[in-house]
C-alpha cells in the first residue's frame, strides 16, 4: 500500500496499492486505485436491491475491476469483471479509453487474466477464512 498512514481499516476504499500480480506473462508492478462503487457512479440503491455487494472495484492501469458476491445457497458466489482498456472517470462516471486508441486487447490476455483470478482466488478461498478468524476483533 503506497499510504503506510491510513488506518488498516479503512485501506480498502480511497487508496492505492502497488502489487506484484502474474498474470500470466511473468510478474508485472502494477498500481491499483481502489474505490467505493458509488465513486464509480454505481447507485447505492440499485446495489442494494440487487442482493449483491461489489466487495472490491477499482481503476487499475489498464483496466477497470469489480469483485462481486452475493449469496447461495450453502454460502457465496464470487463474480469477477474485467474491462481491459477501460477505467472509470470519478468526476462524469463516464468510461474512459486508458490505452491508445489504436491497441487491441488480444484474446490470449484475457484468458490469461481470467486463470490468474481463478488461481487468485483458489488461493484466497484456502486461507481468509483462518486469516478472518484471527484477526476479526483487531480492526
Amino acid at each position: 500500500m503506497k499510504d503506510q498512514s491510513i488506518p488498516m481499516a479503512e485501506r480498502i476504499y480511497g487508496v492505492s496499492h502497488t502489487v506484484t500480480e502474474d498474470t500470466g506473462f511473468g510478474p508485472e508492478k502494477i498500481d491499483i486505485n481502489f474505490k467505493n462503487p458509488v465513486d464509480l457512479g454505481y447507485d447505492p440503491q440499485l446495489l442494494a436491491q440487487s442482493g449483491s455487494d461489489i466487495v472490491a472495484a477499482a481503476n487499475g492501469e489498464t483496466a477497470l475491476m469489480l469483485h462481486v458476491v452475493r449469496p447461495v445457497d450453502g454460502g457465496i458466489e464470487l463474480r469477477s469483471r474485467f474491462w481491459l482498456g477501460w477505467n472509470v472517470d470519478l468526476q462524469t462516471h463516464e468510461p474512459v479509453r486508458v490505452i491508445p486508441d489504436d491497441a487491441k486487447i488480444d484474446g490470449e490476455v484475457a484468458k490469461r487474466l481470467g486463470l490468474h483470478n481463478i488461481k487468485e482466488m483458489t488461493n484466497l478461498a484456502q486461507i481468509l477464512p483462518s486469516l478472518y478468524a484471527e484477526n476479526k476483533d483487531k480492526f
